[in-house]
């Protein structure tokens, strides 16, 4: 009978219903049992965030607190509900919220403590509030310790008490704005510590609450952006993986967003006006490229515009014609295939050379091919719906940037695909309304300063390539100053914490050649720190093996912490032609933010082998962290070094100990080692001056 083929058909089906069965039936049975539980925990998460909760309440007393105590009401601009004690006083207004974090959708309820005093400002019938009470999350899909934190009670503590109403950027008025601002370093009121490793969902997660903020603040409505995205307008398609395809790291997941929320009344001013190519090649250029700006957002063969080569990174600008008040840029690339492209940076400026009010408002270059600067934001599909590029200045969502041009750059797609693009529109408002600085303060995060091309705004395909324009290290000081990602940090420059260091510039000798591995700029060294950072080794005790004796050449260990980084008196030599170091004991297990090293520079010097490390113990073997290393030929046996040599110079050198760069959490060590061996160009001199460990 087995040996039957009718058996083995039968087989197949009484197995596949019964797997059928096994999968619908208790969906179908359970089915209101998981609503109900669905609607239960928004319950709980109300009662919760009112305060209305208490330790080990039953299920039912819960829905009795619910149903007797909150009442909801429809002000227009937004659906409140209002929590009440046992004498019938409002206690807390709460708001449902939801984002799409990198991983998907989540839910929470953000509750407000009822404001008397603005309410009576705002008239009858006025919701209004300052403060936040809580945050409860209660629906999620996040990675547990990164996302998922939102959920933990304890980093939504930060949010109790939290006063969202500060003063306004560039206001000398006494007006105000309601913003949340998401930092590293909790400093102002109105700051929460974000989740490190979670930008999306931090992203989403600070918009969404900044649109209730400033409701329950002012009563301004925010509208999803209509970007015409009706079948007769775009090419539905949703194409699958293409072949050959290998996903760029931190690839974001190819979903529906969340509503963009903007302003009412905001218009693409882009439409229509003219667009020039000011880096690539105008010989490669396959349609008008007036296309990019013609509102038609259709993927046919006539829509879109085609930039050869594939591998050579395509620069287009778009001038609004007047400087506007830019909200947000939205690109359509080519989207029929499944394409990833490369290099997608957006920039804007009031002007076409991309220097007065420049921002770059979006980058995913994530090695710098470009030369405008490491991005750290995601690579994506290309899709109908279009990618939605925040133009805002960080924190705020009723006004724009000022500028007059933007400028979008794209270096080909994975897997070998052209640069296309289809459509380009840029919402705002005609005329500027925001704060007097035009968002010149507030540049969004990139994870070093990017030098900025110079243009010059040729039409169509008749255009030099351009090369990219060296910022001043004052320019790139200011731009970390204003970065949004390091908001509550301060900049440091360790020479400036010195005494009587010698800033004279001193140039190479004829015929010095340079090691393979070699960067002299730039000179003067500075990076962002948390307020309060200070130098940790300032009068800490040093050891090690500075001689053959345990004892250096010349001088006294003690003075490479004594704060001095000039003078006769400062130097200490150490003995060359053997593996040395010096190692600073910290006292206790500390935050490391950076650490700063002088050698002697009395001559042109570039020291070999300079090898740093941190730990937690003095044979550096626990928690062991090598933060810089230009032993290039592992001279030292610590590995070989792909770190550059540098010119030593009265400013020192600065290595940063935070293993994702400025923005990212501090390392944690109590010891510091730095190894030298020698000096390069024929000297034989191993001379130190100062170590300083910069933390908390």
């Amino acid at each position: 009978m087995k040996n039957n083929p009718i058996y083995g058909i039968l087989y197949m089906v009484v197995f596949c219903v019964v797997s059928a069965l096994l999968l619908t039936v208790p969906k179908l049975l359970w089915s209101e049992r998981i609503e109900e539980n669905k609607l239960y925990m928004r319950k709980l998460a109300i009662v919760r965030a009112a305060g209305l909760h208490q330790p080990d309440m039953p299920r039912e007393k819960v829905e009795r607190l619910f149903r007797e105590r909150v009442t909801e009401e429809d002000l227009g601009y937004l659906k409140l509900l209002v929590a009440r004690d046992a004498d019938g006083r409002p206690v807390a207004y709460l708001c449902d919220g939801e984002g799409m974090g990198h991983e998907g959708p989540f839910r929470f309820i953000a509750s407000f403590v009822p404001s008397a005093e603005l309410e009576a400002a705002a008239g009858a019938g006025a919701r209004r509030s300052r403060t936040m009470k809580a945050l409860v999350v209660y629906e999620l899909n996040e990675t547990p310790g990164l996302g998922g934190r939102i959920a933990d009670p304890a980093w939504a503590s930060q949010f109790g008490g939290l006063d969202f109403e500060v003063p306004k950027a560039g206001s000398t008025t006494g007006e105000t704005e309601a913003l949340i601002n998401f930092t590293t370093v909790r400093v102002q009121p109105n700051d929460v510590v974000a989740v490190t490793g979670a930008s999306n969902t931090m992203r989403s997660l600070n918009q969404s609450l900044n649109k209730l903020a400033i409701a329950m603040n002012k009563g301004l409505a925010l509208v999803p952006l209509d970007l015409g995205l009706t079948p007769d307008q775009v090419t539905r398609a949703t194409p699958g993986y293409p072949k050959g395809f290998v996903p760029p790291p931190n690839l974001r997941k190819l979903d529906k967003r969340a509503d963009f929320m903007v302003p009412e009344g905001l218009v693409n001013l882009a439409q229509g006006c003219p667009v020039t190519l000011v880096d690539g090649n105008p010989d490669g250029i396959s349609g008008a490229l007036s296309r990019i700006t013609d509102w038609n957002k259709k993927s046919n063969e006539d829509d879109y515009v085609e930039f050869l080569p594939n591998d050579m990174l395509q620069t287009i600008q778009i001038d609004l014609g007047a400087e506007r008040e830019v909200v947000c840029v939205v690109i359509w690339h080519y989207y029929k295939n499944a394409v990833v492209y490369r290099d997608v940076i957006v920039q804007c400026a009031e002007d076409a050379d991309m220097k007065t009010n420049h921002a770059i408002l979006f980058n995913n270059d994530y090695d710098n091919s470009a030369g405008l600067g490491k991005g750290t934001d995601q690579p994506y599909f290309a899709g109908w719906w279009g990618e939605i590029v925040d133009a805002r200045p960080h924190g705020r969502l009723t006004n724009g940037r000022r500028a007059r041009y933007v400028r979008v750059s794209t270096c080909g797609g994975e897997a070998g695909e052209d640069t296309r693009f289809v459509e380009i529109a840029v919402y705002g408002r005609e005329t500027y309304t925001g704060p007097a600085d035009g968002g010149a303060v507030e540049a969004p995060a990139s994870e070093q300063a990017a030098p900025q091309p110079e243009t010059s705004a040729v039409a169509d395909a008749e255009t030099t390539p351009s090369k990219p324009a060296e910022l001043t290290e004052e320019q790139q000081m200011e731009r970390m100053q204003a970065d949004p990602a390091f908001a509550g940090m301060e900049l440091l420059e360790p020479v400036a914490l010195m005494k009587e260091a010698d800033l004279t510039a001193l140039l190479p000798p004829s015929g010095f050649e340079k090691p393979e591995l070699y960067s002299d700029h730039p000179v003067r060294q500075f990076t962002m720190v948390p307020r309060g950072t200070r130098n940790l080794a300032q009068g800490r005790p040093v050891t090690g093996i500075p001689g053959e004796d345990g004892e250096p050449l010349e001088g006294q260990l003690s003075q490479l912490t004594d704060g001095i980084v000039g003078g006769d008196g400062s130097v200490v030599e150490l003995f060359p032609g053997i593996p040395q170091y010096v190692q600073v004991d910290l006292g206790e297990v500390r935050d490391i933010a950076a650490v700063a090293v002088w050698h002697g520079c009395k001559t042109f010097t570039v020291y070999r082998d300079v090898v740093v490390v941190l730990a937690d113990d003095p044979e550096m073997t626990q928690n062991r962290r090598v933060i810089f290393n230009n032993d290039h030929d592992n001279s030292l046996e610590l590995g070989q070094g792909k770190d550059p040599a540098y010119p030593a110079t009265g400013h020192g050198r600065l290595f940063d100990a935070r293993p994702d760069g400025p923005a990212s959490a501090p390392a944690r060590a109590r010891f510091v080692r730095v190894y030298t061996n020698g000096s390069e160009g024929g000297g034989e001199d191993n001379r130190l001056v100062e170590v300083a460990v910069f933390g908390k």
